[in-house]
């Protein structure tokens, strides 16, 4: 039986495969629904989260390297006041999980 046969037998058979209770209701976009999940299990960040965590490193890196380009420092600023991303900043900073700021 190949791969297709046994995903379509397996749908087929009646198992549900309803992922509605998992998917951002149509017209929202998934950052709109995002601090919340992130607020509830900050130490199980979604993807986006992931990404955007990620981007404003490499913008970091950027800044700290001889030639860094303004763009780098918009674009880390604009990162930095994300919902999503102040939102699991929030989370993690109430289970003292990350550094205080200093000018906190």
């Amino acid at each position: 039986m190949s791969r297709r046969d046994d995903v379509a037998a397996h749908t087929d058979s009646g198992a549900s495969n309803d992922l509605a209770g998992t998917m951002p209701d149509a017209g929202h976009e998934a950052s709109e629904l995002a601090p919340d999940a992130t607020a509830a299990n900050p130490m199980e960040p979604p993807a986006t989260l992931l990404v955007k965590l990620g981007s404003a490193l490499v913008h970091a890196q950027e800044l700290t390297e001889p030639g860094a380009h303004h763009l780098d420092l918009e674009a880390f600023k604009g990162l930095c006041a994300d919902p999503e991303v102040v939102a699991w900043l929030e989370a993690m900073g109430a289970l003292a999980l990350l550094p205080v700021k200093r000018s906190a």
